[in-house]
């Protein structure tokens, strides 16, 4: 692994690679896999897969992986690499170990179109070219939500009488629509 690569990861991302790449990851497990601090029987260190390095005053992983127990006996494992490449994939194996399901991100076409833009812009982070499209939706989804409650706030202020209070929020609403609109039309260049 590139010594300056790790670096201005370990710049950028100080908090450590477990606060800011695995614990993605580790939402998921709290998420889909019943996951909770109370019912952690053991954590297993990947001793093999695992690499820690101090560069420029910075101590992280560079690479970890682990097993967790639960006290029913459901064991998951977690492997990050933060110099193996800018993808994501989830392998579910069963009791005796076969794999039952195999999911990567990206799929060939969103690599397709990661790898022209990452071409034309090599500067930018590989995460923020993946994850652009769900960010955007997010942001949308947010912003449209926003609106909405908005917009009920503005109503509710127009049945209750208070027609100062209605002109400002009336007046916030249109702001807050041409900055959304502002920033979606940003977001798409």
């Amino acid at each position: 692994m590139p010594t300056r690569i790790f670096t201005i990861l370990l710049q950028r991302n100080s908090e450590g690679m477990l606060r800011n790449q695995a614990v993605h990851e580790l939402c998921l497990l709290v998420t889909y896999y019943g996951l909770r601090a109370d019912n952690i029987a053991s954590v297993k260190p990947d001793y093999d897969f695992s690499s820690c390095q101090t560069l420029k005053g910075y101590t992280d992983f560079d690479k970890l992986g682990f097993t967790v127990t639960t006290n029913e006996g459901r064991s998951v494992s977690i492997y990050a690499d933060r110099c193996g490449g800018s993808y994501s994939e989830a392998i579910i194996r069963d009791a005796n170990g076969v794999e039952v399901f195999r999911s990567r991100t990206p799929d060939p076409e969103l690599l397709e179109a990661y790898e022209a833009e990452q071409a034309a812009h090599p500067n930018y982070m590989p995460y923020f070219i993946l994850q652009h499209d769900d960010y955007i939706t997010l942001k949308a989804s947010l912003s449209h939500s926003l609106l909405h409650k908005l917009m009920i706030f503005v109503l509710i202020m127009y049945l209750i009488g208070r027609n100062r209070s209605v002109y400002v929020a009336q007046c916030l609403r249109t702001r807050l629509q041409l900055a959304l609109q502002l920033l979606m039309s940003r977001l798409k260049h």
